[in-house]
């Protein structure tokens, strides 16, 4: 199995293009198979400057191979994933789950306890299977579609994640 090398950085203005495009390649190459043509099409119908406005109120870690972005995750507010999105040709390389990591890194030691994020169909086994749980199912209207995703969170909750931990 060949290893893709990565490293992950703090957002610069110079990432923001590339970034919409991952953006918008990922949805429509990825979350095609959970969406319609239309629930796509009104997903990414966002002026790239809007876009990257928005994404500039955000914390954002950008991965990256050899100097080009391929992914991206931003925090919203002091416990919100707003975005994570991996290019289509760089997926399940495991850069969404080190994206993740240095996120949870972050809010755990600015002593947050609860992670929350809006995960679509496509993203919601993702992060099931790193220890968010489904506390509703949603619709998000987007130029007159209705897109379905779920409300997460995950715990960080040093007393409830160490009550099996047995003191020495």
């Amino acid at each position: 199995m060949n290893k893709t090398y990565f490293e992950i950085q703090t957002l610069t203005l110079s990432d923001l293009n590339l970034l919409f495009n991952i953006f918008t390649q990922s949805i429509r190459k990825i979350a095609s198979k959970d969406y319609t043509h239309f629930q796509i099409q009104a997903w990414i119908n966002i002026p790239a400057a809007q876009w990257q406005a928005k994404l500039l109120t955000l914390i954002t870690w950008v991965a990256k191979i050899n100097t080009v972005p391929v992914g991206f995750i931003s925090l919203d507010r002091p416990n919100h994933i707003d975005m994570l999105y991996i290019h289509p040709d760089h997926q399940c390389k495991g850069i969404a789950t080190q994206l993740l990591s240095t996120l949870e890194q972050s809010i755990i030691t600015r002593s947050i306890s609860t992670l929350t994020t809006d995960a679509s169909l496509t993203a919601k086994p993702f992060f099931e299977k790193r220890g968010f749980t489904t506390i509703t199912q949603q619709q998000a209207r987007r130029h007159g579609q209705d897109l379905t995703n779920f409300k997460m969170s995950k715990d960080f909750n040093p007393k409830k994640l160490n009550k099996n931990c047995i003191s020495l």
